[in-house]
């Protein structure tokens, strides 16, 4: 896909997604006032919890969020492993052993 054609198929995404945009920000604003930022631009510091109720939707969202992500991501099992892109490199001993070794650091933490 050449540069234009992908422009023009961004551009068509942008211009869909438009009508939107109004709705996510008043969402944003009464959710996650820090990620409201899809029609305006606010100067840094401003206050931007003005039409927030409470925080009753920002805690909901963070637990879904929270819920989600364990679901994806669980934190008592590995769910990925290296390997490398050639199989016969990744029958070899040392390799095999190097690339545990790495998975092991990733998911000690």
């Amino acid at each position: 896909m050449d540069f234009e054609a992908l422009n023009r198929r961004f551009e068509k995404a942008r211009n869909s997604r438009g009508t939107w945009d109004d709705t996510f920000q008043q969402i944003a604003e009464r959710v996650l006032p820090q990620m409201a930022d899809f029609v305006s631009q606010r100067e840094k510091g401003a206050r931007r919890t003005e039409k927030m109720y409470d925080a009753t939707a920002a805690l909901a969202a963070q637990r879904a969020t929270a819920a989600v992500a364990s679901f994806f991501w669980p934190s008592n099992q590995r769910y990925q492993k290296l390997t490398t892109d050639d199989q016969a490199l990744n029958k070899v001993h040392r390799v095999k052993a190097y690339l545990e070794a790495v998975t092991d650091t990733l998911f000690a933490s």
